[in-house]
């Protein structure tokens, strides 16, 4: 397992300067998400199921993670 710093960018308290402010260790396994990647297939699926509960482009996109425009393709490629 190979271990990683999670860290957030801040501005230091006397200077407007950006800083790495340390958070925790973490593995990389979990700051990739492996357990979350879906194949297109199960992506395209869900998003078809939200579009039909009468989600725009930009609210399916939102959910699953994509852009607006990448939600528009799928739907006019894969009818």
């Amino acid at each position: 397992m190979i271990k990683i710093w999670n860290c957030r960018l801040s501005k230091g308290e006397h200077n407007y300067f950006l800083q790495f402010e340390f958070v925790e260790y973490d593995s990389e396994y979990n700051q990739l998400n492996y357990e979350r990647q879906r194949s297109k297939e199960d992506l395209f699926n869900e998003a078809k199921r939200l579009r039909n509960e009468g989600l725009t482009y930009e609210k399916i996109g939102e959910e699953l993670g994509f852009g607006e425009t990448t939600i528009r393709y799928w739907f006019k490629t894969k009818k």
